[in-house]
């Protein structure tokens, strides 16, 4: 392969030549070799060696890296020697081998590789390295799925195919790992950086280690794929219940005062201890779990230096999220971490008795006549809460499936009721664990309630002013 080689869509002929003339050869190149758009340069059953030659770029190949891109690619059996920081492909290398393939990719002074399990002569997969920040190309690492915080600021890959596969990434000293273990892989879903369960090979330091995705994924999967976990000289270690890799979930009943000890509960290694602790409601890395909104301002969610917080929960049943703030004591930075609880809030079961013989059906039935009621019932609430409800029987129902009260001692409570019109009888409700039934054929069962009622005489009519024209 000679020097300043330059294929694009113009010299579709040239480019088949050339891949004729490395098949079942040994293949070589200078550097200064450009393979443009649209083009493709080929190693088919042959190793091909990168050699260090002359020219602004002496060991490196180049290919066009917006589309249409340009690829230089290995076909059959191919393999190659000589990869190196100074010699290596600036751009999108395609593999069409069923065989394990490292990709020989890099940028600027930097060989870069990512590997791939198997590819496909039908399906193959390409890949390229951007030694840049994935934000500058709209990949930003501060959109993140919960659990993912350290998403590299440094480099990211570009990893397309349809055959599933294991993808490997590497790190260098300058990638900015801190603690190997913590590495995880990332991939971009469209909208955030999400975990990909990945094992990382033994022997990873800081400044040198590769990491394998658990199982097989196509490539297509996610757009880009990069590394977090790097600022994770913070780790949680939280096992109690609830705990989940630094996000906990925790439960509360409305308005209940809630107390913990995020020292405890998240446990954190690594770093230089002491770690401090602070309200994390306003950090980037504080993301909001699906479905869950922020703990309200009334709830007065504090957090003290040594991990204890307190808040009240929300008097408005759902889902909430919180976090907390983890810091040590590295200095001239401490390397800080931010643990998201989730917060599912019910309303307490209440307990109460039904006084059945203070009982009214407001405005009383006719018989026959469908007409829409207010059932209204006595409750002697013992503990505040939420009491299923029930109406059968002539002909009345309800919609309502439960009621709630915020205070103890005699409630009043009403229940809209729809009568459809049949034949009066037997009517049974239940609020909670109480029952009572009446008979609304019975005379005795029934009495009018005579009750004041306001006309209001002193009303005066209000005339409107006339429109101006």
């Amino acid at each position: 392969m000679q020097n300043n080689i330059y294929l694009s869509r113009i010299f579709p002929c040239l480019m088949i030549l050339l891949i004729s003339r490395v098949v079942y050869s040994q293949s070589s190149s200078f550097g200064n070799t450009n393979i443009g758009s649209s083009g493709e340069l080929a190693v088919i059953n042959s190793q091909h060696n990168f050699l260090v030659g002359g020219g602004a770029l002496p060991g490196v190949i180049s290919t066009q890296r917006t589309s249409p891109r340009g690829y230089f690619s290995f076909v059959g059996t191919s393999t190659y020697t000589g990869a190196s920081n100074t010699a290596f492909v600036n751009g999108y290398v395609k593999s069409y081998m069923t065989a394990a393939f490292t990709f020989p990719i890099g940028s600027g002074t930097k060989l870069r590789t990512a590997s791939i399990s198997t590819s496909s002569t039908s399906a193959p997969t390409d890949a390229a390295y951007y030694g840049v920040n994935p934000t500058t190309d709209s990949y930003p690492t501060t959109s993140v799925a919960s659990g993912v915080t350290g998403v590299s600021t440094k480099e990211y890959w570009d990893i397309n195919g349809t055959t599933p596969a294991q993808i490997t990434l590497t790190w260098d000293s300058s990638s900015g790992v801190q603690v190997p273990v913590n590495v995880k892989i990332v991939g971009w879903n469209g909208s955030q950086w999400t975990n990909i369960p990945a094992t990382i090979v033994g022997g990873a330091t800081t400044s040198s280690g590769s990491i394998t995705t658990s199982s097989a994924i196509a490539p297509n999967t996610y757009s880009v794929y990069t590394l977090a976990g790097l600022d994770g000289s913070l780790s949680f270690g939280g096992t109690g219940t609830g705990a989940s890799t630094g996000n906990p979930q925790v439960s509360a009943f409305t308005n209940e005062p809630k107390t913990g000890n995020a020292s405890v509960e998240l446990a954190p290694t690594g770093g230089t201890a002491p770690y401090v602790y602070s309200n994390g409601s306003s950090d980037a890395g504080c993301i909001a779990p699906s479905g869950a909104q922020p703990l309200p301002a009334s709830s007065n969610f504090t957090v003290q230096a040594n991990g204890s917080y307190t808040y009240t929960a929300p008097s408005i049943a759902g889902k909430y999220y919180y976090c907390i703030k983890v810091c040590d004591s590295s200095t001239p930075t401490a390397v800080c971490r931010v643990a998201v609880y989730t917060l599912d809030v019910t309303v307490p079961v209440g307990v109460g008795t039904l006084d059945c013989n203070k009982t009214r059906l407001l405005p009383a039935p006719i018989a026959g006549t469908p007409s829409t009621h207010l059932l209204v019932v006595t409750l002697n609430v013992t503990t505040a809460g939420a009491f299923p409800v029930s109406v059968s029987g002539s002909g009345m129902t309800t919609s309502t499936t439960s009621v709630s009260t915020t205070g103890t001692g005699v409630q009043t409570i009403s229940i809209p009721v729809n009568y459809d019109g049949t034949v009066l009888g037997i009517l049974t409700f239940n609020v909670g664990t109480s029952t009572c039934t009446a008979d609304l054929s019975s005379a005795t069962a029934k009495k009018k309630a005579l009750v004041d009622v306001w006309t209001l005489d002193n009303c005066s009519i209000k005339i409107a002013a006339p429109a101006l024209k």
